[in-house]
């Protein structure tokens, strides 16, 4: 008995020490609670949660949707996600108490608009050429017909695999995001919840990740020919499109001249800044200038001064340079020490 009491105790403790034990969350100093997360392959990887709170400046000069976007008393801010994090990975992970309603990560809201506009070839220019081009319509039996003649850019495909494959791109480095719960309730026993640790979703098999995702960015960052030749010959349309109808001259913007490499100068001589797209600025026609920059005279001159602030950079050129001052000032004395050694012997009295 003794014996399979002591065999029965060596597998108990032999099964403890393979199973591995879970790392609880540790509170901060500052607020935060800082979150292991286990990942495949037995990787920890931490994170810091905390609850949102906004202060009186910020909220004084936020706008009040962004302020009902994300309500403190439901929100939960989470910083140094992995790079791979995505919005149904953090609502899987932070969902299991409460709902999560939205997931805000650290990327401005709008911007993702703005670079499918941009990706399209849509500008602000081009809304207002589309403008004047369904102004000038022809009527066709009492109708007006509205048909934008202004050419599109034909965009180049997706070069991020993630994007590709329908899913977020990576994340930057030590990223973080608001989480925004159905209720206050949800949002306090989640974070209740946290000091157990968290446990990362498997990856999708659709989603590339590794040295598959690194192949598949060199593929697709070589489109195919024809792409290539469709992208261009739309962008040099909309060129094509912007030098033959020209926007109407807009206020300030007078006596528009070319300088000696092409850039629009005013009737200042001062060059005149351009709105560019994504893909450059393609073809902005001479109206469409949007504030005035400096002129090209300044722009050198300020690129001497840059050069010469670089003379004393380092400590040995400190050094040299102290050292030939100090030498011209020594040659200077002793001329000087002589020319004085000259005029006292020229003043001496002689009587003879």
């Amino acid at each position: 008995m003794g014996k399979r009491t002591s065999a029965a105790g060596a597998s108990a403790g032999e099964a403890s020490k393979s199973k591995p034990t879970a790392t609880p969350a540790i509170a901060m100093n500052n607020g935060f609670l800082a979150v292991p997360i286990s990942l495949p392959h037995g990787v920890k990887h931490w994170i810091y949660v905390r609850k949102h709170t906004a202060s009186s400046s910020g909220m004084a000069s936020t706008s009040k949707s962004a302020v009902e976007e994300v309500p403190a008393e439901r929100t939960l801010f989470v910083a140094n996600l992995p790079v791979d994090t995505t919005e149904e990975h953090v609502r899987e992970m932070f969902g299991r108490v409460g709902g999560v309603s939205a997931v805000r990560f650290r990327r401005q809201v709008g911007v993702e608009e703005e670079d499918e506009r941009e990706e399209l070839g849509v500008g602000e220019d081009e809304e207002e050429h589309h403008q004047i081009a369904q102004k000038s319509g022809k009527k066709t039996k009492g109708k007006l017909e509205r048909k934008p003649t202004v050419p599109r850019i034909v965009p180049l495909p997706p070069m991020d695999p993630r994007t590709a494959a329908g899913s977020q791109p990576l994340l930057t480095t030590a990223s973080s995001a608001h989480i925004v719960f159905l209720d206050a309730l949800s949002a306090t026993r989640t974070l209740d919840t946290l000091h157990k640790g968290l446990r990362f979703p498997l990856p999708s098999a659709s989603t590339p990740t590794g040295l598959p995702l690194l192949l598949a960015q060199y593929t697709l960052a070589r489109p195919p020919l024809p792409t290539i030749h469709t992208h261009t010959t739309s962008t040099i349309a909309l060129y094509t499109y912007r030098k033959a109808h020209p926007l109407p001259r807009r206020a300030g913007v007078r006596g528009v001249t070319l300088g000696p490499d092409g850039e629009l100068l005013d009737e200042d001589g001062f060059i005149i800044v351009q709105r560019s797209g994504k893909y450059g600025r393609a073809g902005a026609s001479v109206e469409g200038g949007g504030s005035v920059g400096v002129a090209r005279g300044g722009y050198v001159e300020r690129e001497k001064k840059k050069s010469t602030g670089l003379e004393d950079f380092y400590r040995f050129q400190v050094r040299e340079r102290k050292r030939e001052e100090l030498a011209g000032l020594r040659a200077r004395f002793e001329k000087d020490r002589a020319s004085v050694q000259r005029l006292k012997a020229g003043r001496r009295f002689r009587p003879y």
